[in-house]
């Protein structure tokens, strides 16, 4: 008779696993996109800095803007920028699994003494 009472708590707490599970999986995936999108747009600058640095000095050479001046305050993400970037993926993780986990179990009551 013990095992029929307390088979609900067993079911509720299996539901609960699978539930920060699936959150789990979710941050995880939107971890690993951004992570992918931050790995290519530092390639993607390492790359535009060493074809710079191996083509010869052309002068009027860069971006321009409409009316043909350059515009010398725009300059590529740097390495302190990336490392910013990557240093807020742990609390992106864990506030995109807060996020789904809680949208997962849906709105609950606050228990009151």
């Amino acid at each position: 008779m013990e095992t029929t009472l307390m088979q609900p708590s067993y079911r509720a707490i299996f539901a609960e696993i699978l539930m920060a599970e699936a959150a789990a999986v979710g941050a995880f995936a939107d971890v690993a996109a951004r992570f992918a999108s931050l790995m290519g747009a530092g390639c993607q600058a390492a790359l535009v800095t060493f074809a710079k640095q191996t083509q010869p000095q052309v002068e009027n050479t860069g971006p321009s803007q409409p009316d043909g001046s350059r515009d010398p305050g725009k300059f590529p993400p740097g390495p302190a920028d990336f490392c910013r970037a990557l240093a807020g993926l742990p609390r992106v993780s864990v506030m995109t699994f807060l996020s789904q986990y809680d949208d997962l179990r849906g709105h609950r009551g606050v228990l009151r003494d």
